[in-house]
């Protein structure tokens, strides 16, 4: 359908870079609004259009105006009524647009506002929304189609429409394996497996645990080559990491020499991605110590080598460090140095002094006599981590005896640590 003048117009305005012009057009759209709401969401559905393009509905305006409708939606609308009204009329518009939109950023847009519309729709539900969704990605080869159909999916589970997705679990699975194993689809795929492990019963859950490899396989393929993307899905596994552990069961042992893989990839991956990295077996500890420790036997002595690792990452910054405190400014510390402090907090505490201590004591030992500066400070904020978990006194005598040796150290910074 061709745009509506007005409301093209108003777009226009609402992004002119002067603000008298711009101040006059977001009154008159939220007026217009609140006159005749009805009249308003569809005046922007019109300017949502792909098929219109050269009467003015270029991406730009496409996407402002696909913006301003998933606002309108978050917000249940300007009335029920209007709202409820224009949800019945607008469900197939939205769909045929969706499946003509070449742009990839008003796809994703798009995607949020058939999600929020449906999931803000509980007195008037989108019944045969979920089996539009399947009939979309199965009707094409289209790759652009399968990725909004992927996403859309993850945006409805989680919420009312979780058992009509579960309802069509064979065709479910058959778009995972889809998009697993397509490179361009790897992203959605990842992300949907994600909202699948987080919101689904135990189960179905278990069911999936054969696609580990291929997810696994997708990661690595993001982690060399987009690596926005990469953070999107690390992120989203570490959250699953920490809901459901027992996911990564059959491969904890591959799992987390990925993830230490990632986290010493020194110049490869920005450090947030490291510390990220790391967080995902933090994340997988938190629930299943015991069974990790039983899988990877390793693990002590990989988890808090990977720490020091962090620790010793700190540059000199002259006489500037004197003037923090350290006591005060840990917890602000966002630096793999403060990650590292953090993990060895963490992992000593976790798994117990009786099962870190060799590999503890080990470290201490390669750290604190180490050529780098970097090297023996970690070793002294490494003793200030696990101090209050020792339980032997032998370890505290051998701990107390290094610090004492440091605290005579050539850097002014080990000695001040020490």
């Amino acid at each position: 359908q061709n745009p509506n003048p007005q409301f093209l117009q108003l777009l226009t305005s609402l992004r002119s870079g002067d603000n008298p012009t711009r101040s006059a057009a977001e009154k008159a759209y939220e007026e217009a609004l609140k006159a005749d709401p009805r009249t308003a969401l569809f005046g922007l559905l019109s300017c949502m259009d792909p098929t219109a393009a050269a009467n003015g509905n270029d991406e730009v305006t496409r996407l402002q105006a696909a913006t301003l409708l998933r606002r309108a939606a978050v917000q249940v609308g300007p009335t029920p009524t209007a709202w409820s009204k224009f949800q019945t009329q607008a469900r197939s518009h939205l769909l045929q647009i969706l499946a003509s939109e070449p742009a990839q950023s008003v796809k994703k847009l798009l995607v949020a506002v058939i999600a929020a519309i449906a999931i803000n729709s509980e007195e008037n539900r989108w019944n045969d929304l979920v089996a539009h969704v399947f009939q979309l990605a199965a009707s094409s080869d289209n790759v652009a189609l399968k990725d909004s159909a992927m996403r859309l999916l993850s945006e409805l589970l989680g919420t009312t429409y979780t058992s009509d997705v579960v309802a069509r679990r064979q065709e479910l699975g058959q778009l995972v394996q889809v998009g697993l194993n397509s490179q361009p689809l790897q992203p959605a795929a990842l992300a949907l497996v994600a909202e699948m492990v987080s919101s689904l019963e135990d189960d179905m859950v278990q069911a999936m645990q054969p696609a580990l490899p291929l997810i696994e396989a997708a990661l690595q393929h993001l982690a060399s080559s987009e690596l926005k993307l990469f953070e999107e899905a690390l992120q989203n596994f570490v959250i699953c990491a920490g809901e459901k552990p027992t996911f990564f069961k059959p491969r904890y042992s591959e799992w987390a020499e990925m993830m230490l893989r990632y986290a010493s990839a020194k110049g490869t991956l920005p450090d947030g991605l490291r510390s990220l990295a790391l967080e995902f077996i933090s994340s997988l500890m938190e629930g299943k110590t015991k069974g990790l420790l039983k899988a990877i036997p390793s693990l002590p002595e990989n988890a808090l080598r990977m720490a020091f690792v962090f620790l010793s990452e700190v540059e000199d910054a002259g006489s500037s460090w004197e003037e923090v405190d350290e006591d005060e400014e840990e917890d602000d510390d966002d630096s793999l140095h403060g990650t590292g402090e953090a993990k060895v907090f963490f992992f000593v505490k976790k798994m117990g002094f009786d099962a870190t201590k060799t590999a503890l004591e080990g470290l201490l030992q390669q750290y604190g006599t180490g050529s780098r500066w970097q090297e023996r400070l970690a070793a002294c904020m490494a003793i200030r981590a696990a101090g209050e978990f020792v339980t032997s006194d032998a370890s505290i005598d051998g701990m107390t005896t290094l610090l004492l040796t440091l605290a005579q150290d050539a850097h002014c910074r080990v000695r001040h640590a020490a």
